[in-house]
């Protein structure tokens, strides 16, 4: 909920940045939606990990 890295085993099967890494860059965006996944996208937005989100409609909707 807060935006907190959560150890998990597949974080080790899975090539990326570091998450301080995406704060660094002035523009990062994240492409997922399904209401099944808002509380993942709202503490990634929480976080400031990414600048821009692409979503459906509902996800968005939550999100206001």
């Amino acid at each position: 909920e807060k935006g907190e890295p959560v150890d998990h085993p597949l974080n080790h099967c899975v090539m990326s940045l570091a998450h301080a890494d995406l704060k660094a860059y002035p523009i990062s965006i994240l492409a997922s939606g399904g209401l099944t996944k808002l509380p993942i996208i709202r503490a990634i937005l929480t976080a400031g990990y990414v600048t821009r989100l692409v979503t459906d409609e509902q996800v968005a909707e939550a999100l206001l």
